[in-house]
């Protein structure tokens, strides 16, 4: 079990997982006025690009978003249409799924979806409720599929029953996909008379997005230092998570800041160094580009004085490689990612850390697959995006 840290450092506030051993997880939250993910928006369909077949539509003034019009193909339209086909000029309802991306704009949806804490309600109707691939167990599953089934009979519409819905009560998941469809209702009805630029739905914050994505049964607490945040995570856990109200506590101690008792800002600073430094005195460079990020792994003083240097380099690479999926997590890296390992000659040695950092990457909580090794010996790993990198928030 672990605790969910909420403070301020500097500007920014700072959210973090601590396992009982160190921080797992950083999250740093934007500004209130900026775009997030889970907006929702009468947008403003400003040009249509049919060489991309991707429109692009205006959320604010002056900020547009991306609209792959190769996945989205239905649209809530909030002016008068005499038929389905997207044109300039439209005004339609539309979600951020990805905040912007240094020079690339936000990207959105015409899906509306709406999260809780155990269910996804999807705005277009896939005809079922299904279950997250992440639960494996199989009466778990299977009790998971008939209360599904039932859901969606007696209210056709469908939703993803996420992983926190593993041993919560039948109760408590048909309450919460019932309030989440009254909340779709009402946003529906409320966007007939939505106008141009108008953000119907605001995304929550980075450290409640936390709270209620985490899984229930790996958190005993939820402590913040922020008065103001106390009454705010108290008043969402009212409405959202009444079961986990008993967790949350306020930190006051004017003799140990709660960074301090906890060492967050120690591990901010690791999330944002370009060196990562290592046990055995090896080391990771880790660098940023437009397109990837790339990490070099470095044997620094971790050779010297040592006799087999085949042997020695597969130790150096699978420490570095715990300490790369540590750095992928805490930094909340996504996309790309080419790692260069210290060259190893042994085709053997080479898989052992291919397939070891990929049986590792299975127990990951976001989906990280590891590619291939090229031919000159550069891992490709891939994770996906959730959320904007630290580096890029601080």
């Amino acid at each position: 079990m672990g605790k969910i840290l909420i403070t301020r450092i500097k500007d920014k506030i700072i959210t973090a997982f601590h396992d009982g051993n160190t921080i797992l997880d950083l999250k740093v939250s934007d500004n209130e006025d900026s775009v997030r993910n889970g907006d929702i928006y009468v947008g403003y369909v400003e040009n249509i690009v049919k060489n991309l077949n991707a429109a692009f539509v205006e959320i604010r003034p002056k900020v547009k978003g991306y609209l792959d019009l190769n996945d989205n193909t239905e649209y809530i339209f909030i002016n008068p249409k005499k038929n389905d086909r997207l044109c300039i000029g439209d005004k339609i309802l539309v979600q951020v799924i990805r905040e912007p991306i240094k020079s690339k704009p936000v990207t959105l949806s015409s899906e509306i979806n709406l999260s809780g804490k155990k269910c996804v309600l999807l705005g277009k109707d896939a005809g079922k409720i299904t279950i997250s691939s992440k639960i494996k167990d199989e009466d778990e599953r299977n009790r998971l599929l008939a209360l599904g089934e039932d859901l969606y009979k007696d209210h056709k519409r469908s939703a993803i029953l996420r992983t926190n819905c593993i041993g919560t009560s039948a109760e408590s998941i048909k309450e919460e996909y019932k309030e989440l469809s009254e909340r779709f209702d009402s946003l529906i009805k409320r966007a007939t008379v939505g106008i141009k630029d108008e953000c119907l739905v605001k995304g929550i914050p980075a450290y409640l997005s936390l709270i209620r994505d985490f899984p229930e049964t790996q958190v005993d607490s939820i402590i913040t230092d922020i008065a103001e945040l106390y009454e705010e995570i108290k008043e969402y856990l009212e409405v959202f998570q009444k079961e986990d109200l008993d967790k949350l506590a306020f930190y006051s101690d004017d003799n140990l800041s709660l960074s301090a008792l906890y060492c967050i800002e120690s591990a901010l600073k690791k999330a944002t160094d370009k060196y990562v430094w290592l046990k055995s005195g090896a080391y990771l460079v880790v660098e940023y580009t437009e397109a990837m990020t790339v990490v070099d792994v470095n044997s620094g003083k971790a050779v010297k004085g040592k006799g087999d240097f085949e042997e020695t380099a597969l130790k150096l690479n699978m420490e570095a490689a715990d300490e790369l999926l540590y750095q992928l997590r805490l930094r909340n890296l996504s996309g790309m990612i080419i790692v260069d390992f210290i060259s190893m000659k042994s085709e053997e040695n080479k898989e052992k850390l291919f397939f070891y950092i990929k049986e590792k990457c299975k127990g990951e909580s976001v989906k990280t697959d590891v590619l291939d090794i090229t031919r000159l010996g550069l891992m490709e790993i891939t994770r996906k995006r959730q959320s904007r990198p630290v580096h890029e928030c601080i």
